[in-house]
């Protein structure tokens, strides 16, 4: 987030100077033309050149800093969704369809009595997992899931990010069942989500204490829709690192993976839920890491979620369709900005009724196209159109209340709360240099 919002910074800085450039321009064609006195025009291009060289120097600091900042950053892009496809199949099942689901509540990982899933020293059988795994298909986005045993029952285990953005969902069995879920539960500060589907489906155990019982090394399966082509693969790998809350493993799970489980060899458990990858490219003294351009991959540990919330589905879809439509919003703010940077506006790019702009830019447009109106009524013009797109910019997040929102959706919306907020400043001091070069 601090990368962005810096390349934001950088962004807004170049923008406020080409608009500068293009007034000082408009300048000197006036004292050409003998429209203004020599001495008012040189002190206004005075002040103009003194203003854009302050903001060039500006932009060298926040050049230097997003440099340093990229050195001590270990990676310059994480994705829920991962990417880089190169995944060993072991046995692919197709799947069908029918029926519907109840709902309680899960609780901590315990390890039953008795096991579908007998344990083993060094060597398992995938097909012993088959009957747990599930396809989950959505309306708009696809992954993985699998029949966790909890101490209350069996529950499906998937990520909370595979689940929102779509109005209907099913899960797939190899048995041909599917279930939709009425309400979900949410783990709090985890990107994962569960559900309930038959109490008498068979649960894969969840390993207890991982911090203890699993070693950097210790071979792992991952088993899920890879690519989301709809059939259960299998690809191994080892356990590289542990923290607190997250596994990461060298089995390279991909788009579609989202929502696997990563099975322990040793014990035949399960000991996190495939998650998101992180590519890092560093630079300076730390270009020579082992951690440099590689993508490393990481699951959610099942055995330390603190809580869960529980949300009936449909207020789920409701959140993640706020949170998308900001989202969509967001991104069109820094195209306007990255069009702003390059030159000029490309005005046929916000004529579609679904761009957030598009009322604003017309505007703008129509103003411009008037001719012979003076210096002056442009930038007026365009510093009016920056401020109102400023304005525009945080109306949306204004009074905003995240306080209800699982913590998934809370986490995506503070995100775009900052981003908005840093975006309007950027707006806000353009509009402020077309005042500052009246």
């Amino acid at each position: 987030m601090k990368l962005h919002l810096t390349l934001l910074v950088c962004l807004g800085l170049i923008a406020g100077i080409f608009y500068q450039n293009k007034v000082l321009g408009e300048l000197m064609a006036k004292i050409a033309a003998s429209d203004v006195s020599q001495a008012d025009a040189q002190t206004k291009i005075n002040q103009l050149q003194d203003t854009n060289t302050k903001d060039q120097e500006r932009v060298a600091a926040l050049e230097q800093e997003l440099a340093t900042t990229k050195t001590n950053l270990a990676v310059a892009t994480a994705k829920l969704e991962v990417t880089k496809a190169d995944l060993a199949t072991a046995h692919a099942v197709p799947l069908a369809s029918s029926s519907p689901s109840p709902s309680p509540s899960p609780s901590s990982p315990v390890t039953p009595a008795t096991s579908p899933h007998p344990a083993s020293t060094g060597s398992i059988d995938p097909n012993a997992f088959t009957s747990s795994m599930a396809i989950i298909e959505g309306d708009q986005f696809t992954g993985s899931g699998f029949i966790a045993q909890f101490k209350d029952g069996p529950r499906l285990v998937t990520n909370a990010h595979v689940l929102s953005g779509n109005n209907t969902v099913k899960a797939k069995f190899m048995d041909g069942k599917s279930y939709s879920p009425d309400t979900i539960q949410v783990a709090q500060d985890c990107d994962i989500a569960s559900f309930a589907t038959d109490s008498t489906m068979k649960g894969v155990e969840l390993l207890d204490d991982i911090s203890h019982n699993v070693a950097i090394g210790d071979a792992i399966i991952v088993l899920g829709n890879s690519m989301g082509a709809g059939v259960v693969t299998q690809i191994t790998g080892k356990v590289t690192g542990i923290g607190p809350n997250l596994v990461e493993i060298d089995a390279e799970f991909v788009s579609g993976n989202s929502g696997s489980p990563i099975i322990h060899v040793k014990t035949g458990k399960v000991i996190g839920i495939a998650t998101y990858t992180l590519e890092s490219k560093l630079e300076g003294r730390d270009k020579d890491s082992k951690f440099n351009n590689v993508v490393r991959r990481f699951a959610y540990r099942l055995d330390t979620v603190p809580t869960w919330k529980t949300i009936g589905w449909t207020n789920f879809v409701a959140e993640a369709l706020k949170v998308e439509a900001l989202k969509k919003h967001t991104e069109q703010f820094v195209s306007l900005l990255q069009d702003v940077s390059k030159g000029g506006i490309t005005w046929s790019s916000y004529t579609n009724d679904e761009n957030y702009l598009k009322d604003y830019i017309s505007d703008l447009h129509d103003k411009l196209a008037k001719k012979s109106m003076g210096g002056d009524y442009y930038l007026q013009a365009k510093s009016s159109f920056f401020q109102s797109a400023s304005d525009r910019c945080t109306q949306e997040i204004s009074g905003l209340d995240t306080s209800s929102y699982i913590s998934y959706h809370k986490g995506e919306l503070d995100d775009i709360v900052d981003e908005r907020n840093q975006i309007a400043t950027i707006l806000r001091n353009i509009s402020n240099n077309q005042d500052n070069s009246h």
